[in-house]
């Protein structure tokens, strides 16, 4: 499996260095921006599995970039990082579809596990989105899903198409 990358960005050059390094260490592959508009200028040009963002800095705050980037790319996990006891903003970052958040001074061992429990969270759903029941129809739609009520209406629908094939020949 290859590593997932990691978009790192925070005002605070030496703070963005040592989350990456950690992560490298990790197994993952980090990507650093100095402000919100560069973070959410990178996720136009590169897929991220997660987004680690300050939220306050620069140009776009964390938050206004949490959104541009969830606009952009629901599935990007992203963990906001914010001042220690700044719960309103945590809350906020949560409300606007941030995973989690990480509280300043960062622990590393916090870190760790945050990041692990996306990462794991991120393949969680990417094996569901592959494994899902899918019907694609001769004019390219495709239709996915879950329940089995849907799968049940897909065999119907795949046993149809056969009888309609097998009267055509």
């Amino acid at each position: 499996m290859k590593s997932l990358k990691v978009l790192i960005a925070d005002d605070e050059k030496e703070l963005r260095e040592s989350i990456s390094a950690t992560l490298q260490h990790m197994g993952f592959e980090t990507v650093l921006a100095a402000d919100g508009e560069e973070a959410v200028q990178k996720t136009l040009e590169e897929d991220f599995a997660i987004a680690i963002l300050d939220v306050n800095m620069p140009r776009r705050n964390g938050l206004e970039a949490l959104r541009a980037i969830k606009e952009q790319d629901p599935s990007v996990l992203v963990l906001m990082i914010t001042a220690h006891g700044n719960v309103s903003d945590a809350v906020e970052a949560l409300r606007e579809g941030a995973f989690n958040y990480i509280e300043k001074p960062v622990k590393e061992s916090h870190l760790r596990a945050l990041v692990e429990k996306a990462s794991q969270t991120h393949q969680a759903v990417r094996d569901v989105a592959l494994s899902s029941p899918t019907l694609k129809l001769e004019n390219g739609q495709e239709f996915v899903g879950h329940s089995r009520q849907m799968k049940s209406v897909f065999s119907l629908i795949q046993r149809l198409a056969n009888v309609s094939d097998r009267k055509s020949t």
